[in-house]
């Protein structure tokens, strides 16, 4: 069965040349990596990507059936109804 849920794009992503890797935007403060006070920069890079939003009713109903805290299925939760 195939659901293609990932693909490769064009993404413009946080890129930090002194650590050498892509950064979240909560790792970057004023505009230079938390660790080490790297600059970063936007580039654009290919990635994958992944298809959560059309997924997301099964990855919900599948959170009734992992056996994790409720404040960590409530976060899951949360993120996937705001897609």
């Amino acid at each position: 069965m195939q659901y293609r849920l990932t693909y490769l794009a064009e993404t413009e992503v946080n890129w930090c040349p002194g650590l050498g890797t892509v950064l979240a935007n909560d790792e970057i403060v004023n505009g230079v990596s938390e660790r080490g006070g790297y600059p970063v920069i936007r580039k654009k890079m290919t990635q994958w990507s992944m298809r959560i939003s059309a997924y997301a009713e099964r990855l919900l109903q599948g959170l009734n059936e992992i056996d994790w805290s409720e404040s960590i299925k409530n976060h899951n939760e949360t993120g996937l109804e705001n897609r």
